[in-house]
């Protein structure tokens, strides 16, 4: 790698500290003046790298012809160019980009103080170890930032690799970010990358992005990362694709009568859970059917078709059973029981309908599909096609470098409407259904999410899933049914004088697990809740620790192994992200958190070769803070890691630290949460745990010693276990 850096002859400040930089880290960079650059062999070099923020406006050498050739011959030999500030205004100079960029301006914010820089779509490799989102500077009071960006407009050529984020908020329309591709390469940054900043808080990731930019137009190929890009192409469009496959048998399988016999009622709305897909349930019916990243069906409703009008439910009842969320309402006399749930793995959601009519009846599926990206701002996606496949009977929407989804029933439909606009589409599907007692009836959702790195064809993988679920909608219960009763067989249960507060606890033990999550492109994680778009990592470390009281093992070893691999390059841990997998560092003590944990997951599993590949990560965080004071309980869990890798040097260095003993509380949940719990909530559920726990038994676990200790507080206390 050899980096030409074009610099003016009098150069402005930023521009000697990014060469400054440039050749501190690569030292490969040398400096050219843009008056000489005629008398420069070009062919020296591979790279041209040029930061420019004198002005908006490039200078007058920049519209000589003479210019304009040399940079775009390097170009078209094989030559990269990094264009940063008003420098990427070079590309429509040199005609690469026939669009111009539409917002040029010196922004000054004298309001506020907010952290800036980039949101790549679903990652990319200027992004390496920087994850989809980074903020690159601190934005204070007064400051002017130059910034050449797309915000009406869109590119024509370039493709958008990031979008800029502001604070904890995304601004997809402001298109800041960009690659090109022929002969060369070009990275092109509009803003956001400032060298001369005084204390800028976020250096380190400007020094990543920029350095990854620079590898990255040097030899692409030791990038392994996906390359994914934002599209702005509108392109909700119905497409004539043909699915060849046999047709669905017709026969509706009726879901058995199993029954945990817990149930809990009263809520505004109860989540359907699988660790690929997720939904909510209220009594105007189905809502928020996710396959993470993504949000495909915005709403899912069942109206009765009679004259040509529709009649919704009425006096519907909801209740929410570990096994399943079942609905029960009527229409015009007629009774229908929904029973709403998940397979425990594959992302596909099933309603099992039993209608009870005197007379044959006509009902309607009105789906409204709006895929959405759950970023830290929900960021909609308008570019898919959308079919109906007459084999498969049913209705698809599809992204082919992204996902694909089914809606439809196993029965042939009467009609099939479809209603596109600028958003998503709405779709009615209408069947007819026979007069009896009980009469069963399926509809399926399921879909598929692409890994950027995957070749899948995520149609045909869809489709699979589709057409398992909807043959056999039986074994789906059946696998949902058994992962629950497993759950009661393999995790700690105890049984107090209470009945009402046995049922519950049994109730919570049942519930926890079903919310961890598998997020393709992200990777496994147990969340406290789905508010909004984002996971709170303060709440569910508070609930990890209930987790290990009641065996669940697994779901912690994934989530802190998930938490270690996004540690950023300072060695700290996020402390929320959004499921696009944007990370937000705000909580520098969260890590210490993050030990204790670690070494309370050790002591319970002796999971050795957690602590072999833990280890690692656990000394980078630590390494800078070794001359401060540590609290002890800290310094004990650092030990326990070392003594079990055989780490002598650490032993020792662990043991000459100055520590501090730790005042912390222990945070117990309220006496009142035993009464009731929120069971949409896994963070409620935990809390109401090891209230239960905390009141009726001292509950320790020693692998280690191969010992568990469990001592009941009241009188004649092991009878209730």
């Amino acid at each position: 790698m050899k980096i030409a850096f074009l610099i003016d002859s009098e150069p402005t400040q930023e521009q000697l500290q990014a060469y400054k930089w440039v050749r501190a880290r690569t030292g490969c960079a040398f400096p050219v003046e843009i008056e000489k650059i005629f008398e420069t062999n070009l062919d020296d070099f591979n790279i041209i790298w040029w930061h420019y923020d004198k002005n908006l406006a490039l200078p007058e050498i920049a519209d000589g012809e003479r210019f304009k050739s040399i940079i775009f011959n390097f170009f078209k030999r094989g030559g990269n160019l990094l264009l940063t500030l008003s420098a990427v205004k070079l590309l429509n100079k040199i005609q690469i980009e026939p669009v111009e960029p539409d917002f040029e301006n010196f922004e000054v914010d004298f309001t506020s103080i907010a952290p800036r820089g980039f949101v790549s779509f679903l990652g990319h490799p200027v992004f390496r170890k920087l994850q989809n989102g980074v903020n690159t500077y601190l934005q204070r009071q007064g400051d002017r930032l130059l910034t050449i960006a797309y915000v009406k407009r869109t590119p024509g050529k370039l493709r958008v690799v990031g979008v800029e984020k502001l604070g904890g908020e995304i601004n997809p329309e402001k298109k800041i970010l960009f690659e090109f591709e022929d002969n060369g390469r070009v990275i092109a940054i509009g803003g956001n990358v400032y060298f001369s900043a005084v204390e800028n808080p976020f250096f380190y990731n400007l020094d990543r992005l920029v350095l990854n930019s620079l590898l990255y137009l040097n030899n692409p190929r030791k990038f392994p990362e996906p390359k994914t890009y934002w599209c702005f192409y509108d392109g909700v469009k119905q497409v004539k694709l043909s699915i060849e496959d046999k047709a669905l048998r017709t026969a509706q399988k009726k879901i058995g009568e199993k029954d945990t016999g817990l149930f809990v009622g009263g809520y505004d709305y109860f989540l359907v859970q699988g660790r690929g897909i997720f939904a909510k349930v209220s009594k105007s019916g189905m809502e928020q059917v996710s396959i993470f990243p993504f949000q495909f069906v915005e709403y899912l409703k069942i109206f009765l078709k009679s004259d040509t009008k529709l009649h919704p439910a009425q006096d519907v009842k909801v209740i929410f059973k570990p096994e399943a969320v079942v609905r029960e309402f009527e229409i015009e006399s007629i009774k229908f029981r929904e029973k709403i749930f998940s397979h425990p793995k594959k992302s596909v959601m099933v309603l099992n309908l039993l209608t009870t009519s005197k007379d044959d009846f006509e009902i309607c599926f009105d789906v409204r599909i709006s895929p959405k990206i759950l970023n830290l701002s929900v960021v909609k996606f308008r570019n898919f096609y959308f079919s109906y496949e007459e084999k498969l009977k049913a209705v698809y929407v599809f992204n082919n470098a992204l996902f694909s989804l089914f809606v439809g029933s196993s029965r042939k439909p009467e009609a099939v409407e479809f209603e596109s606009d600028g958003d998503g589409l709405n779709v009615k599907v209408f069947y007819k259904i026979s007069a009896g007692i009980d009469k069963a009836f399926n509809f399926c959702v399921a879909g598929r999410v692409k890994h950027p790195q995957s070749d899948e064809n995520v149609i045909v993988r869809s489709k699979e899933i589709y057409k398992f679920a909807l043959r056999f909608p039986h074994k789906v219960f059946k696998e949902n049914f058994k992962v629950v009763k497993d759950t009661f067989r393999k995790r700690l249960i105890i049984f107090t004088p209470d009945e009402e507060l046995n049922k519950s606890f049994k109730l919570a033990i049942s519930i926890i697990p079903k919310f961890a999550k598998s997020v393709k492109t992200l990777g496994n994680f147990w969340m406290d809740g789905f508010n909004g778009c984002s996971v709170n990592l303060k709440k569910v470390f508070s609930a990890l620790p209930v987790l290990l009281k009641i065996g669940e093992y697994e779901i912690v070893r994934d989530t802190l192994e998930f938490v270690g691999r996004y540690m950023d390059i300072r060695g700290e841990i996020p402390s929320k992200f959004s499921f696009s997998g944007v990370f937000e560092y705000e909580d520098e003590e969260l890590k210490w958190n993050y030990v204790k944990i670690c070494a309370d997951y050790l002591r319970y599993s002796k999971d050795k070769l957690f602590a072999k590949f833990t280890w690692g990560r656990l000394k980078k965080m630590v390494k800078r803070d070794k001359e401060i004071r540590i609290k002890k309980d800290i310094v004990d869990s650092l030990l326990l890691f070392a003594k079990v890798v055989k780490d002598e040097e650490w032993v020792n260095m662990l043991g000459e630290l100055k520590v501090e003993e730790s005042n912390e509380k222990n945070l117990q949940g309220d006496d009142s949460v035993k009464d009731a719990f929120n069971v949409n909530s896994g963070l409620s559920i935990s809390k109401f745990i090891d209230v239960v726990l905390s009141r009726y038994c001292i509950f320790d676990v020693n692998s280690f010693d191969k010992k568990v200790y469990i001592s009941p507080l009241i009188e004649d206390g092991w009878g209730f276990f």
